[in-house]
């Protein structure tokens, strides 16, 4: 969950994500404040869509414990040819690259802000440690 102020005071966002493990390509497949069962049922319509879906080509899924993820859903991977796999509980590092990802989003969205008293400002932080003339990485 992303916590963003808005107008109306801070909410709560969830960023709903797919990762291909072998190429490392995410994408973000959904960002909002509410969810239920039936646009998880449309999150996996579009994930299995059999011309440009995430999932073409795909054997497996793995996915969380999360009580939105139906039978229904499951079925729907299956129709496709894909296996749903859900991983064990309590076990947040079975799915280390998914908990790496969030980390780094975390990270980088919370770098351009700046809390000034009880105020928020945005602020742009766009150097980075290898963004020089040169163009080299650190400790090259």
């Amino acid at each position: 969950m992303m916590p963003v102020w808005t107008l109306r005071g801070l909410v709560l966002y969830r960023v709903h994500f797919v990762i291909d493990l072998l190429t490392r390509k995410v994408e973000i497949t959904h960002i909002g404040c509410q969810y239920s069962g039936d646009l998880m049922l449309q999150i996996g319509r579009n994930l299995t869509d059999p011309f440009d879906g995430f999932l073409l080509g795909k054997k497996w899924m793995l996915h969380d414990r999360d009580p939105l993820f139906r039978q229904d859903s499951r079925e729907l991977l299956r129709s496709s040819g894909t296996i749903p796999f859900k991983l064990p509980k309590n076990m947040p590092m079975m799915n280390g690259h998914a908990e790496c990802f969030v980390k780094s989003i975390k990270r980088e969205s919370l770098t351009g802000i700046s809390a000034l008293g009880d105020s928020w400002i945005f602020m742009w932080v766009p150097k980075r440690p290898w963004s020089t003339r040169r163009s080299t990485l650190p400790g090259k």
